[in-house]
C-alpha cells in the first residue's frame, strides 16, 4: 500500500461541513452563479461579444510568426479537449475544458483548493489534465525537510476514509490556493469564502428555518383562547374540535390551545415577522454573504436600495453594478484558474505561449456600436473602425476622416489659412516679353542685349499704369 504523512487543515469546520454549507439555499445560488460564469470561458472565443479563451504569445508586444500562429491554434485545440486525443471517442468520456473549469471553480470557492492532475507523456511533457476532488487532497508532510528543487519528491496525497490512496510529485499535480495565509499553523492551506461566511450563514439559516417553521404544526403558537366560566367537558371538547377545524392551516399549523375559565379572552404569545423586522434582518445577512463572495446581490436576483433609500440599486444602473461586481469577484477567480493551467500545462509544453481569458467584460453588439460611435468623433477614423470589423477602407480615401463637425471646420479653416499665406502669381501674359523685332542674340559687335540705352527702355510710369490696369 501507499504510505505517507500529511498535514491536516487545522479548522473547526471540516471538509464535510463545508460541503453541506455549500448546498444551503443562499450559498447554492451564489456558488452556482459563479460556477456558471466561469464555465463561459471554456470555449475558444469566436466573437468579441462572447466570453472564452485563446492562446497567444506571452510577449504581448511581439508579432507572431506563421509557425507561432499555428502553434497557438494547436494549443487551443489541446486545451479545449483537456489533452491529446488520438481517437475522437475519447472526448465522449473525458471532461472538456468547460466542465473542467466548472469543477475547479466550485472546489476553489468551497474549499479554496483547485486541484487537477497532469499526466505526462514519455517525453515528460503534459499530455492531458483532469480535475480532482479538492476535499480529498492534502499537503504531504516531510519531517526531514523538502528540497524546493526536488520536483520528484511527494508533495500531495489523496485521502479517502483516512487512508492515503494516491500521491504525486510537484510537477504532476496542482493544488491551487486563491487566499493564501502566512500563518505557520495553517501549513499552506487556504481560506475559502464558504469558510469565511460560516457565522453569517448560521444567522441566515436560523432566520430561514424560523420562517419555514412558521407553517409547520405546533411550531408557532399564535396565542391561547381562554373560555372563562363553567363549561362542561363535553361542550369544551366539541367547541375545541370545531374551532381547530376552522383556524388550523396546512398540516394543522397554528393550532390554538383552548382552556376553560369564567370568561373568554385571547392571550397573544408572540409578535409578527413584521414586528421583528424579519425582512430587514434577512436582507442584511444576504448582503453580507454576497459581500464576502465579492458579488452584487443583483447577480442572484436580489435587488436592494442603499440603506435609508427607496430607489432600487441606489439610483445606479444595474448593468454597471453587475459589471463592477464581476470585475471584483469573477475576474480574480478566472485569472487564478488560468494561471494554474499556464504554470502546470501550457508552459511546460511551450514557454512562449500563454492561455488568456477573453471577454471578462464582454460587451453586446449594441454596446460595441455605441463605443465605436464615440471613438469615431475623436480617436479613430472611419477606415480604422472598419479595419476592426475586417472590412475594406472606403474608396477614394473617403474614410480617412474623424466624424466630428468641429474638427472638420477646424481642418477646413487651417487649409484656408495656408492658401492665404501663398498668394497666386499674377499672370501678365506676354506684356513684358520682347517684341518680334527685338533680336534675342548678341549683336554682331558683341554688345550685350541687356545693356540698352535708357531711351530704349519702356517708360516706367507707363509700365506701372499697365500693371494697375491689369
Amino acid at each position: 500500500g501507499i504510505e505517507g504523512e500529511y498535514y491536516e487543515k487545522p479548522t473547526t469546520t471540516s471538509w464535510g461541513v463545508l460541503q453541506s454549507m455549500s448546498m444551503s439555499p443562499i450559498l447554492a445560488a451564489v456558488i452556482g452563479r459563479r460556477v456558471a460564469d466561469v464555465g463561459q470561458f471554456g470555449r475558444v472565443q469566436r466573437s468579441p461579444t462572447q466570453a472564452g479563451f485563446y492562446v497567444g504569445l506571452r510577449d504581448r508586444d511581439a508579432n507572431p510568426t506563421r509557425v507561432q500562429k499555428k502553434a497557438c491554434r494547436e494549443m487551443e485545440t489541446f486545451v479545449a479537449q483537456t489533452g491529446v486525443v488520438s481517437d475522437y471517442r475519447e472526448t465522449l468520456t473525458r471532461d472538456n475544458f468547460t466542465t473542467f473549469l466548472k469543477k475547479i471553480a466550485r472546489d476553489a470557492v468551497t474549499y479554496d483548493q483547485g486541484c487537477f492532475q497532469v499526466v505526462n507523456n514519455h517525453y515528460g511533457k503534459p499530455a492531458s489534465f483532469y480535475a480532482m476532488p479538492g476535499a480529498s487532497m492534502r499537503l504531504a508532510r516531510h519531517d526531514t525537510g523538502l528540497d524546493p528543487r526536488d520536483w520528484e519528491a511527494i508533495r500531495y496525497v489523496q485521502i479517502i476514509q483516512d487512508q492515503v490512496v494516491a500521491q504525486w510529485g510537484g510537477s504532476e499535480f496542482c493544488l491551487g490556493v486563491r487566499n493564501p495565509r502566512t500563518d505557520l499553523n495553517i501549513h499552506g492551506y487556504g481560506f475559502s469564502e464558504v469558510e469565511q461566511v460560516t457565522r453569517v450563514l448560521a444567522g441566515w439559516l436560523f432566520g430561514f428555518e424560523h420562517n419555514n417553521k412558521y407553517f409547520m404544526q405546533g411550531a408557532n403558537i399564535k396565542g391561547i383562547l381562554n373560555l372563562k366560566g363553567t363549561i362542561s367537558q363535553k361542550m369544551l371538547r366539541r367547541f375545541q374540535r370545531e374551532f381547530r377545524n376552522l383556524v388550523s392551516g396546512v398540516n394543522n399549523a397554528h393550532r390554538v390551545p383552548v382552556t376553560s375559565a369564567d370568561a373568554m379572552e385571547w392571550i397573544s404569545l408572540g409578535e409578527t415577522n413584521k414586528d421583528m423586522e424579519f425582512n430587514q434582518w434577512m436582507d442584511f445577512l444576504t448582503k453580507l454573504v454576497c459581500a464576502i463572495f465579492q458579488m452584487d446581490p443583483a447577480e442572484i436576483n436580489f435587488t436592494f436600495g442603499n440603506t435609508g433609500q427607496g430607489g432600487a440599486m441606489g439610483g445606479e444602473d444595474s448593468v454597471d453594478k453587475a459589471t463592477h461586481s464581476k470585475d471584483q469577484g469573477l475576474r480574480p477567480l478566472v485569472e487564478a484558474i488560468f494561471d494554474w493551467v499556464n504554470r502546470f500545462v501550457i508552459w511546460p509544453i511551450n514557454p512562449d505561449l500563454e492561455l488568456i481569458p477573453a471577454g471578462l467584460t464582454a460587451k453586446s453588439t449594441d454596446e460595441i456600436r455605441t463605443l465605436q460611435e464615440k471613438e469615431s468623433k475623436f480617436l479613430k477614423t472611419v477606415d480604422e473602425l472598419r479595419a476592426e470589423e475586417d472590412m475594406e477602407p472606403l474608396p477614394d480615401g473617403k474614410g480617412a476622416v474623424i466624424l466630428n463637425p468641429t474638427w472638420l471646420q477646424f481642418a477646413q479653416q487651417v487649409e484656408g489659412d495656408g492658401a492665404d499665406d501663398e498668394p497666386a502669381e499674377m499672370d501678365t501674359g506676354d506684356l513684358f516679353d520682347p517684341g518680334p523685332e527685338q533680336d534675342q542674340n548678341p549683336d554682331e559687335d558683341g554688345d550685350d542685349p541687356d545693356l540698352i540705352d535708357d531711351d530704349q527702355q519702356p517708360d516706367e510710369d507707363l509700365r506701372r499704369s499697365w500693371a494697375v490696369q491689369l
